[in-house]
């Protein structure tokens, strides 16, 4: 059974910019907008690990005492960019952190001042005159929320409102002072876009070791196949079958949803390559389960689920020497552009993309649980084991 919508006419921009959890907060020269996203900062940076992008209508200067770029450096953010159309600067707190091109999208979630042209979803501070609510750049989209320079209460709140929602509907209103509530605001609507999570099950190994297909050995009664299957359906929207094409006619196999790889050659990576790029919104995670892992049961994946952290490139088990568990492990849509660096620079592990990003390390579970099962050995020791369990 082939994955529906592989068809190139179905492609679709993705459903972020820069970074999955990523606001922008836009208005005209002196409406607050830096001191807006300063309290803002100041309020998230205890939870979050924050980038912040500046766009600078004139020449910047970068992180002197009293500018913007500094005060949010000063306010919790972990990696500052400022642009002002002809050239960029990036400051970063270098933390052993490797290879980082794509700067906001390491970040947990990105601040934006400025960008009022943008798709980016956007913040407007209305100015007393309300004038920007009839600027050019809201044609596209409408702003999310509204902030607006008066108090509960004062004559011009009211006319103010309507005439925004006369113009763009109900949306949100904050005034500038509730910063508690804009970051409430801004926290739910992170919450609300944690991607959906699909079960990706590896089981296109060659089986070199093992002197058979591993992904049909018998550990618990059933193929594993079978069995990896209906563990990920207990936490996973919908599960896939990950398959070297050759593979994909395997019977076993087709009773359930197959995704050949498109990634050939690659081993693991490139089932989970084939798994990102397949959501061309990028707006899927994957709960990928390698088949010879057959200690992992369902107590297993919910530990995995309960730890997850969408905003990292991915949240992973640390296996008995302390290092990412990549093939039973969630990985978050930002990963896909990844992943591809890694690739283009030569490197096709996965574990080796993890120990280099930012990703939630999860207490191994219970011992032995990501043993591998890779050779006829581990196969009785496994099955003899399991036995006795049960």
């Amino acid at each position: 059974m082939r994955a529906p919508g592989d068809g190139h006419g179905e492609r679709r921009r993705r459903s972020w910019s820069l970074n999955p959890y990523e606001i922008a907060v836009c208005g005209y020269k002196n409406s607050g907008k830096t001191t807006l996203l300063e309290g803002i900062a100041r309020a998230l940076a205890g939870q979050l690990r924050l980038g912040y992008l500046k766009h600078d209508a004139h020449a910047f200067t970068m992180d002197r005492p009293g500018k913007d770029t500094d005060r949010l450096r000063e306010a919790g953010a972990h990696c500052v960019l400022i642009n002002d159309g002809h050239g960029f600067a990036h400051l970063g707190r270098h933390d052993g952190e490797a290879l980082a091109p794509f700067p906001l999208l390491a970040e947990d979630a990105l601040l934006v001042e400025g960008y009022k042209t943008s798709g980016l979803p956007r913040i407007m501070l209305v100015d007393e005159k309300v004038a920007i609510a009839n600027d050019a750049a809201w044609q596209e989209s409408a702003p999310v929320a509204a902030v607006h320079p008066w108090r509960e209460g004062h004559r011009e709140n009211a006319a103010a409102r309507a005439l925004v929602t006369h113009r763009f509907g109900e949306i949100p209103w904050f005034s500038r002072d509730d910063v508690a509530g804009v970051t409430a605001f801004i926290r739910e609507r992170w919450r609300q876009r944690t991607p959906r999570l699909q079960g990706l099950l590896l089981t296109g190994g060659q089986s070199t070791r093992m002197g058979r297909d591993k992904a049909l050995l018998d550990y618990h009664g059933c193929t594993q196949v079978d069995y990896g299957v209906r563990v990920l359906r207990h936490v996973c929207a919908e599960v896939w079958v990950s398959c070297r094409p050759d593979q994909d006619a395997e019977m076993t196999r087709r009773r359930h949803p197959t995704l050949p790889d498109r990634f050939l050659d690659m081993g693991p990576a490139g089932g989970i390559l084939s798994a990102l790029a397949r959501d061309q919104r990028h707006a899927a995670a994957w709960l990928v389960l390698a088949c010879d892992l057959p200690r992992v049961d369902l107590g297993v994946v919910q530990g995995l689920v309960s730890a997850r952290n969408p905003f990292r490139f991915a949240t992973a088990f640390c296996d008995a020497e302390g290092l990412p568990e990549p093939l039973c492990a969630i990985w978050e849509p930002k990963a896909y552009p990844r992943l591809l660096q890694f690739l283009g620079m030569g490197y096709e592990c996965p574990r080796k993309c993890l120990m280099q990003s930012s990703v939630e390390l999860a207490a191994a579970p219970t011992p032995h649980a990501l043993d591998n099962g890779n050779s006829p050995q581990d196969l009785s020791r496994i099955r003899d084991d399991l036995n006795l369990a049960s």
